[in-house]
C-alpha cells in the first residue's frame, strides 16, 4: 500500500469517528449541524458534507435557517435570507412591492383607487389644482350628486367596497357593497365586477361586460358605448346634431325638411328669397302682391292693384299692370320685357331680356 493510500484511509477513518461521536477527534470543528461543511485536520484542506445534505433546493429557493425557502415570494426572505419586506408590502419576484387592493394602481408608494385621487387623478403624479377633487379621473371642484369625497376621491358609498357606507369602510374578501352595506352577492339587476356591484347597461367602466370601459367622451347606454353629446345636442346616427336648426334632423332625429325649407327652432319653414315675405306658406312680394300689399293679408279692393306697397288703380314707379299685379318688366322673370314673357328655367331677367 502506497503512502498516499495510507493517508487517505486515515482521513476517512477520522471523518467516520467525527460522524459517529460528534466530537472533535482530529476534526477542525465540532459536528453540530449535519448540513455544515466539515474540514479534517491533516487532510490538505479537504471538506466533507453529510449524505442527507447533498441534494440542493429547487430552482429559485435557498436554504434559510436550515429550510429551503422561496426567496422570490417569501416576504421574510425576499431576494435573499433575512431580507424582510416592510409592513404593507409583499414579495414579488424577489423584490418588496407595495400590496394594493384589487383594481387599485400603484403610484410610487401609494395605492390609488380606480377612479384616481387628488394627487394622482388622470394618471400617476397628475395632481388636481387647489380646492379640486378627483371624480372618475377628472379634476372637479365638487363631487357630483350622489358621490362623496373620501381622501380626495369622489366615490359612491352605496357600491364602493373600499368606502362602503362611509369613508374607509372596507368589505372583506369575497364581499361586495350593496346599498351601503357589505354582503356576499349582488342584486338581480347588477353584476359583480372587481368587487363592486355595477349595472352593465349604464356603467362607463363596465359597459356590457366587466372591464369594458367607454373611452373619450362616450357614455354607456343599454350596454353599449355611444358618443355623449353636449347640452342642446342629440345623438343622430352616432353624430351629435343640433336638432333646433339642422334641416335633416329638425326637431328630432330623422325629421327632414322639404326642398326650399329651412329648420328654425326645431321647425321646418319655407325660405324666401331677398325682398320676398312668407305669407300663408307662400313667398310673395308685398310691394306688388294685391292679396298681401305691404303686409301679409292686406288685400287691395276689387279693381285695384298693389304698386310700391300701396293699393291703387294705376301702376306707378315704372311698373306695368300684368293681370292683377303691377310688375317691373325689366327684372320680372314671369314678365320679362312684357306681360306673360317668362324666362326659361335657370335664367334671370335683366333690362327686360332673359339671360
Amino acid at each position: 500500500m502506497s503512502r498516499h493510500q495510507v493517508t487517505l484511509r486515515l482521513i476517512y477513518t477520522l471523518f467516520g469517528l467525527c460522524l459517529l461521536f460528534g466530537v472533535s477527534v482530529g476534526c477542525g470543528q465540532p459536528y453540530d449541524d449535519p448540513c455544515q461543511d466539515i474540514s479534517i485536520s491533516g487532510g490538505g484542506g479537504a471538506t466533507f458534507r453529510h449524505e442527507k445534505c447533498k441534494k440542493p433546493c429547487p430552482t429559485g429557493q435557498e436554504i434559510c435557517n436550515g429550510v429551503c425557502t422561496d426567496v422570490q415570494n417569501d416576504r421574510t426572505h425576499c431576494g435573499g435570507c433575512g431580507k424582510v419586506c416592510p409592513v404593507g408590502e409583499s414579495c414579488v419576484k424577489g423584490s418588496c412591492t407595495l400590496l394594493c387592493p384589487e383594481t387599485y394602481t400603484i403610484c410610487g408608494t401609494a395605492c390609488v383607487a380606480p377612479d384616481g385621487n387628488r394627487l394622482h387623478c388622470k394618471a400617476c403624479n397628475e395632481a388636481c389644482g387647489p380646492g379640486q377633487v378627483c371624480q372618475k379621473k377628472q379634476c372637479v371642484f365638487s363631487c357630483a350628486l350622489g358621490l362623496k369625497e373620501c381622501n380626495g376621491s369622489c366615490v359612491d358609498q352605496q357600491s364602493d367596497p373600499y368606502n362602503c357606507g362611509a369613508c374607509g369602510t372596507t368589505c372583506g374578501q369575497g364581499k361586495v357593497c350593496v346599498d351601503s352595506k357589505c354582503q356576499d352577492s349582488c342584486s338581480s339587476t347588477t353584476t359583480r365586477c372587481s368587487g363592486t356591484c355595477v349595472s352593465l347597461k349604464s356603467d362607463n367602466q363596465h359597459c356590457g361586460a366587466c372591464g369594458n370601459a367607454c373611452q373619450g367622451g362616450d357614455t354607456c347606454i343599454d350596454g353599449k358605448c355611444v358618443l355623449r353629446c353636449p347640452s342642446g345636442f342629440s345623438l343622430c346616427n352616432n353624430v351629435c346634431i343640433d336638432t333646433s336648426r339642422n334641416s335633416n334632423h329638425c326637431g328630432a332625429c330623422g325629421t327632414s325638411c322639404k326642398a326650399g325649407e329651412t329648420c328654425e327652432q326645431g321647425q321646418c319653414k319655407i325660405v324666401c328669397g331677398n325682398g320676398l315675405t312668407l305669407c300663408n306658406g307662400k313667398c310673395v312680394d308685398t310691394t306688388l302682391d294685391r292679396a298681401h300689399c305691404s303686409a301679409c293679408g292686406n288685400a287691395c279692393p276689387t279693381g285695384e292693384v298693389c304698386s310700391q306697397s300701396q293699393c291703387g288703380v294705376l301702376c306707378g314707379g315704372g311698373t306695368t299692370l300684368c293681370g292683377a299685379q303691377c310688375v317691373d318688366t325689366s327684372i320680372d322673370t314671369r314678365h320679362c320685357g312684357g306681360c306673360g314673357k317668362a324666362c326659361p328655367s335657370q335664367e334671370i331677367c335683366r333690362n327686360g331680356t332673359c339671360a
